[in-house]
């Protein structure tokens, strides 16, 4: 199947941002590479927070967000009628939870607490269940590896799917000995910054609407920008690359699709006797960004939704 044919079709709000604006073909000796599906479409970090908190910065995609999920389903409905199937995964950081809660503070937020923040988000995740979307978590939402729902990895066909985080230091590593020490010590900084925020918006020093968190760019600004490969971060490419050619993930396994860095990414390295690899960082959608993967049989697209105007 062809992404510009029969997944973008009329939406002029996708836009691919890889491969100078054009689908990649997948080698056809790799061909198929999908299992059961003919659609994959991989969203990345979300970090959906309480939407009435100042250090949200899910709330500036929620519009793009749910016009999305309104095309993947009309586009499921479409290729169920022709015995074909779109599947979808988000993998990891759908929501930020390691900042406080806003109704008990020592605590961090819920996933319950913020979906309930308001109308959209509680849409957003009754929508992809709808959809029967699969779910991956990650460092941001941890705590739902818990949760039969969730996975920490999977594996379509040819395609291997993770948060990321398993490359990164012990100070964004679950899976690190220090992590939750580093952890206790964040969400401290983010009650301070909490309180002093919500203490601005109370008195009027700052709009209710904006975003302010430390160390976070605010998503105000669309980016829709597919940004400079070399800056893009070599521990990760080490890692997940020498696990595709070590086939550490499965012994058929050409694709690694990961989220975590927010930095969409796309690198092919095909030899002419068709051996290789691809791999994928699937970006972000959240502090400006809606990045999406779009893969079929054929080809292979990092795209970028725009909002509406």
């Amino acid at each position: 199947m062809k992404i510009e044919d029969h997944f973008i079709r009329t939406n002029k709000r996708i836009e691919i941002i890889s491969n100078g604006g054009n689908p990649a073909p997948i080698p056809e000796p790799w061909r198929p590479v999908l299992g059961s599906c003919d659609i994959l479409v991989v969203i990345p970090d979300m970090h959906m927070y309480i939407r009435n908190s100042p250090q949200d910065n899910f709330r500036f995609g929620t519009e793009a967000m749910l016009d999305f999920l309104t095309h993947l389903g009309t586009l499921k409905q479409d290729l169920a009628a022709q015995d074909k199937a779109l599947r979808i995964y988000q993998i990891g950081d759908i929501y930020e939870m390691r900042f406080p809660s806003l109704a008990h503070p020592q605590l961090n937020a819920s996933a319950a607490e913020i979906r309930m923040s308001h109308p959209d988000y509680d849409l957003i995740i009754n929508t992809m269940d709808h959809l029967r979307m699969h779910l991956l978590y990650g460092n941001h939402d941890f705590e739902l590896r818990h949760f039969p729902s969730f996975r920490f990895g999977a594996l379509e066909g040819k395609v291997y799917l993770e948060h990321g985080f398993a490359a990164s230091p012990w100070s964004e590593n679950p899976n690190k000995p220090l992590w939750e020490a580093a952890m206790f010590a964040f969400k401290q900084i983010r009650e301070i910054e909490s309180f002093f925020l919500n203490l601005a918006v109370s008195v009027g020093a700052i709009e209710k609407d904006k975003h302010y968190a430390i160390g976070v760019q605010h998503g105000e600004t669309e980016r829709g920008d597919y940004p400079a490969e070399n800056d893009y971060s070599q521990e990760q490419k080490d890692y997940y690359i020498g696990r595709l050619k070590n086939h550490s993930n499965s012994a058929d396994n050409r694709i690694c699709i990961i989220g975590h860095t927010h930095h969409p990414y796309l690198n092919i390295n095909v030899t002419t006797d068709g051996d290789g690899y691809i791999f994928v960082d699937a970006g972000a959608w959240t502090e400006g960004r809606s990045d999406f993967v779009v893969l079929t049989d054929e080809e292979i697209a990092l795209c970028h939704y725009r909002r509406s105007s």
